[in-house]
């Protein structure tokens, strides 16, 4: 008899050792799933981040042989030029333009009053005041 109920408890004892293995192994391939997602999500959005990058130094090249195109016909520009070349608005560029402290640097031509811009000028301006182009 004891031997029969010390062989019961051996047999519940490994039983309930295989039921926390079990538990384990579904555990740890529940995590393995996860991180195969995870993976497959980090995969998608290095792509996406490649292709962005892409994109941005398409346009960054256009941005420069449009800048150099322009550059070697003049250096000034005025509002509407400066607002199409960075992407901003003229609300936006006479805001910089008219700020009290740290304004967007400008110049006025003395017999019309036009305004204009100097793009070196105003390339340097937004860099340092940390504004990036849209």
């Amino acid at each position: 008899m004891e031997e029969e109920e010390e062989e019961l408890d051996i047999l519940q004892l490994l039983k309930k050792q295989v039921k926390a293995q079990e538990i384990a192994i579904v555990t740890k391939r529940a995590r393995i799933k996860d991180l195969k997602e995870a993976k497959e999500e980090l995969n998608r959005k290095n792509i996406e981040y490649n292709e962005l990058l892409a994109s941005y130094q398409k346009l960054e090249r256009m941005y420069t042989a449009t800048k150099n195109e322009l550059h070697i016909k003049r250096n000034h520009f005025n509002q509407k030029e400066i607002s199409i070349l960075f992407g901003m608005s003229i609300s936006t560029l006479t805001n910089y333009r008219t700020r009290t402290v740290k304004n967007l640097p400008y110049h006025q031509y003395e017999s019309n009053g036009n305004i204009y811009f100097i793009l070196e000028e105003v390339e340097a301006w937004l860099e340092k005041e940390d504004i990036g182009r849209n």
